[in-house]
């Protein structure tokens, strides 16, 4: 995922977004009709390494397009969609494998991929344009002095600029700055130099490890007695996120919205990225109270879709922001 992901800095994010679920489409069509376990296995290394990519740029491109204070609740949607998406598709394909067989699996999943290829293809705009470092800091240069960014002035200043809303559009929307890739691994060093990085990064690793774990050992616990799940009702066990994802992630991402204004109000309406971090207390406190269901699979399902989506969502806000260290201006009326 690391050999793609220095390529968006240097082509702009819809190239390489499309270039990745264009692999995942075909990977899929590899599975499908693999001969072999080898060349499944192959086939679901390459899968894996376009799915990552893909996943990787969205947030990326989610932060892109919004104001300061707006990233945590949209982010939470996109995150909503994602596992609302994954849990109706495993109780499909549960019911499509037990009837058709596991090669259907990867053919739906195909099919889906393929609607996004097409659908990316018009609607995907390039997001990656350059924004003077004024701007990203909550300050404008103009006439040689500093005018505070607002959303108002932000807005007149987007209908000054001419061009077509196609522009974005084009395969390669900007043009390509290759001298960045070895700031990248650079600035990729100095982040592993950073304590709180490094802590963001064994939580993520240490939560995903722990999905695969419960994912990959929960069949064969309720499959045998006392709980006798059958196979087709396996689904509804994984589907368990849709739930989680209906109640705690559009409360929590608008809430975690509301925190950071509030607290930026109250700090001379400066803005903290660490501002971010408070959100996870709820998030550790649901799953501190549900520690000790590791051994039941079935109940685990819950806390650990709640934690796995808001540690995701207030970590990817935090992160993104953490390397602008200038603490920025919440400036929300006109």
């Amino acid at each position: 995922m690391e050999e793609m992901g220095h390529r968006h800095l240097g082509l702009g994010r819809r190239p390489v977004f499309l270039a990745s679920i264009i692999l995942l489409t075909v990977a899929g069509i590899w599975c499908t009709f693999s001969g072999s376990l080898t060349s499944h296995i192959a086939g679901r290394n390459i899968m894996s390494l376009a799915a990552g990519q893909s996943e990787a740029l969205s947030p990326l491109m989610i932060h892109e397009i919004h104001f300061l204070h707006e990233p945590s609740k949209k982010l939470s949607w996109f995150i909503f969609v994602q596992n609302v998406s994954v849990g109706l598709f495993f109780i499909a394909t549960q019911y499509l494998v037990a009837s058709y067989g596991w090669r259907w699996w990867y053919g739906l999943f195909t099919i889906i991929n393929g609607v996004v290829v097409v659908l990316a293809f018009f609607f995907a705009a390039e997001t990656a344009f350059d924004r003077p470092f004024a701007d990203m800091t909550g300050q404008s240069t103009e006439d040689g002095k500093h005018t505070k960014v607002t959303i108002a002035s932000h807005r007149q200043a987007m209908t000054s600029i001419s061009g077509s809303v196609w522009d974005g559009l084009s395969i390669i929307a900007r043009r390509p700055q290759w001298r960045r890739i070895p700031s990248f691994y650079l600035g990729v060093l100095k982040g592993f130099c950073i304590a709180p990085v490094v802590w963001a990064f064994l939580l993520n690793g240490a939560w995903l490890g722990l999905y695969v774990f419960q994912a990959a050992a929960f069949a064969p616990i309720l499959m045998k007695p006392p709980y006798l799940f059958s196979f087709t009702n396996l689904a509804f066990v994984q589907g368990s996120q849709i739930i989680v994802c209906l109640i705690f992630l559009p409360l929590l991402g608008y809430g975690g919205d509301f925190l950071a204004k509030y607290l930026a109000k109250r700090n001379n309406s400066m803005y903290k990225p660490e501002y971010r971090l408070l959100s996870l207390a709820f998030s550790l406190h649901c799953w501190y109270h549900h520690h000790d269901h590791l051994r039941k699979s079935c109940r685990c399902q819950g806390p650990v879709h709640m934690e796995l989506g808001q540690r995701s969502s207030h970590l990817q806000c935090w992160l993104l922001r953490f390397p602008r260290r200038e603490y920025r201006r919440y400036h929300l009326r006109g």
